[in-house]
């Protein structure tokens, strides 16, 4: 066996370990953002009010974008299209912040935070749009369980 190849097949193990070790990073990080949701509903009966309830929202928001960010991993891991994965990822998020909006904040920081959230919303959809008119089977990702 060549160099080469001894060291093509030594870097094809390291890149797939490193992929794997991201994976179970991100199910450590999922596990941790899901335990820190506990101090957030003890913290419910306390004067902050609505707080409590848009922190709770914001780090379940969260996990689900973890969960995301796991099957972009998966699906890079086992070689699969990554972009229709990416793209949800990309629309959790941006949904995340759109329902953890601060209506507290000053008009003009609240309508510019709104603004940027549109901005990507449009941005996200247009790239939607156009990457499944060039390919046809981009947008029929099958369903979780298939």
């Amino acid at each position: 066996m060549k160099f080469q190849d001894r060291a093509g097949t030594w870097l094809q193990w390291a890149v797939t370990a490193i992929e794997w070790v991201v994976a179970a990073t991100l199910v450590v990080l999922a596990a941790l953002a899901t335990w820190s949701i506990l101090p957030e509903f003890m913290s419910i009966g306390t004067p902050q009010g609505t707080s409590a309830y848009t922190s709770i929202l914001d780090i379940a928001l969260l996990v689900f974008v973890i969960a995301e960010l796991f099957k972009i991993a998966l699906a890079y891991i086992r070689h699969e299209g990554v972009i229709p994965t990416v793209m949800e990822a990309a629309l959790v998020a941006v949904a995340r912040k759109v329902v953890v909006l601060d209506a507290h904040a000053t008009p003009s920081l609240f309508l510019m935070r709104a603004g940027a959230l549109g901005l990507l919303l449009l941005a996200l959809s247009v790239s939607w749009y156009l990457l499944s008119r060039a390919n046809g089977e981009f947008s029929r990702v099958p369903p979780h369980g298939e």
